[in-house]
């Protein structure tokens, strides 16, 4: 809280300053910033008043592209009657009473991992390990060396 109130006031600082007639320039270089993030403030500033100097989340406030609800939730319904079936199944059976559009292999794997109901592979295929001992024969980069391994991993505690 007190990190976000000195945040606040420096930049109701800056914003002061130019509106006296320094120039933005000579304030953001004082303060360390870009020109444009004064130019920002000072927008934020006229709109919002000292709230909109607060610091803001840089998360999109929507995803247009992830599929709605309404198309996730059998997806997801169908991961739990039946685990052992992955997008490609779930694709298939969507498709066979589909009356709309089926979503893709790839956006129901998204959806699947987005509730956790899958593991997040990486690129190559292998498991996203981070922090597993390397005691069952994972190399560093998280794919078996050997199948030869008497124990599976398990997830630290």
């Amino acid at each position: 809280m007190l990190v976000e109130l000195k945040l606040m006031e420096q930049r109701h600082k800056a914003v002061l300053e130019v509106l006296d007639g320094a120039a933005v320039t000579d304030v953001a270089r004082r303060y360390g910033v870009a020109r444009q993030t004064v130019h920002d403030w000072l927008a934020r500033y006229a709109k919002e008043g000292l709230a909109g100097l607060a610091d803001r989340s840089s998360r999109p406030a929507s995803c247009p592209h992830q599929m709605p609800p309404m198309v996730e939730a059998p997806v997801v319904e169908m991961r739990l009657a039946h685990p052992a079936w992955g997008p490609a199944a779930i694709r298939y059976e969507l498709a066979k009473g589909a009356t709309s559009t089926v979503p893709g292999r790839s956006s129901i794997y998204r959806a699947l991992v987005r509730h956790r109901l899958v593991e997040a592979k990486n690129a190559s295929g292998a498991g996203l390990i981070t922090s597993v001992s390397n005691e069952a024969g994972l190399c560093n980069c998280g794919r078996w060396t050997s199948w030869a391994a008497s124990t599976w991993p398990t997830a630290p505690s």
